[in-house]
């Protein structure tokens, strides 16, 4: 870690126990080095008794319009499959016509949420699961996956929040199939009428705004011919 960061193994040591106090620089550098996401970075820097050095900007503010631009236009050109801006919770950011078009082969029922969140959407009863073929799966994999962003973000209290609903179904936190191929597949069907999705995942990078730091776009295609024609 002292090579990583830039700093000498004894003066490490004193900050690990508390003999000498971090600058702004070594707590910038040991965030670095260590990977710290940015939110987080800030929190250090308050703790240690310094100022928060990066901004966090909603979407919709002068300073993101280039930012906001490159979204706009990554979620269009995936049209007509689906797109959507997420951030750290998944809470829905930004949506394409595909998923409107997802939304009206798969309806549900939206409750008064805003703005509304994936998992909730995909996993609840009442929601997308009565679509899903093999929902335990899935959500065991989101379940991962929140344990793995609650490491990132361990302040979070919706994170922690939606992974225990999740953990709370005996079903999820059982041991899944072996893995087969080589992308999660998934399927919604209703009546005559099926697709099969897998997805890609993709952030900004550098990037010095908490917000742009922590959007995931996600974007989904067809796993066969038939969902390529529906």
């Amino acid at each position: 870690l002292a090579f990583r960061a830039g700093l000498s193994q004894r003066h490490l040591s004193f900050l690990e126990t508390g003999r000498a106090q971090p600058s702004r620089d070594a707590v910038l550098q040991i965030c670095t080095a260590l990977e710290v996401p940015l939110r987080e970075r800030n929190a250090l820097l308050k703790d240690a008794g310094f100022a928060a050095v990066y901004a966090e900007s909603p979407v919709p503010a002068p300073a993101l319009a280039h930012a906001r631009r490159a979204l706009e236009l990554l979620l269009k050109h995936q049209e007509p499959y689906p797109a959507l801006v997420l951030d750290p919770v998944c809470n829905i950011v930004m949506a394409n016509a595909g998923m409107g078009i997802l939304a009206k082969l798969f309806p549900i029922a939206v409750h008064n949420s805003a703005p509304p969140n994936l998992i909730r959407l995909m996993l609840q009863p009442g929601g997308m699961r009565q679509y899903l073929q093999g929902w335990e799966q899935l959500a065991r994999r989101t379940l991962e996956h929140l344990r793995c962003e609650r490491t990132n973000h361990p302040t979070n209290r919706e994170l922690a929040d939606l992974e225990a609903e999740l953990a709370a179904n005996p079903a999820v936190c059982q041991p899944g199939p072996a893995i087969g191929d080589p992308l999660d597949i998934m399927e919604l069907r209703n009546q005559d009428v099926s697709v099969r999705l897998f997805s890609m995942l993709t952030t900004f990078w550098p990037a010095n705004d908490v917000t742009l730091s922590e959007l995931r776009i996600e974007l989904f295609f067809p796993a066969d011919e038939d969902t390529e024609r529906v």
